[in-house]
């Protein structure tokens, strides 16, 4: 075989290899901006407008962000610091609206003096979002 059929070979092994190179190359950037989009999407937004049935008034609407987070979904009121999951939106969304309500009652129960300053904080936030309602006699 002669030496230019030799470097004609190498080179048209090197050209494959570049070629190959460019394309993992591509396809890791669209696998990156893939998952990009996929986060985008996996993040939503509801609002509490009524704790209906239970006793409270929603004096301005609560957002909470849901996210997918692995295989479950985690709902978040985020200006309280109050978190919750669940197999799918509507549970995680309905676990932390229960969990708002619990943490409501169990802060209001407790006087101020026994709160450190993370419980402080969240029933001052929740305070100017929820209140109990008055029970009508």
């Amino acid at each position: 075989m002669a030496l230019h059929q030799l470097s004609a070979i190498i080179a048209g092994r090197f050209e494959q290899v570049l070629r190959v190179k460019r394309l993992e190359d591509r396809v890791a950037d669209l696998a990156e901006r893939v998952e990009a989009l996929e986060a985008i999407g996996s993040t939503v937004t509801f609002f509490i407008a009524t704790f209906a049935p239970e006793p409270y008034l929603v004096k301005k609407p609560l957002s909470v962000v849901i996210q997918k987070n692995g295989d479950a979904y985690l709902a978040s009121f985020v200006e309280a610091n109050i978190n919750s999951a669940g197999d799918n939106q509507q549970e995680a969304y309905a676990n932390v609206r229960e969990l708002i309500l619990d943490v409501f009652d169990r802060l209001s129960s407790l006087p101020a003096a026994k709160l450190g300053p993370g419980p402080l904080r969240q029933i001052a936030v929740l305070r100017e979002f929820v209140d109990a309602a008055p029970i009508d006699n």
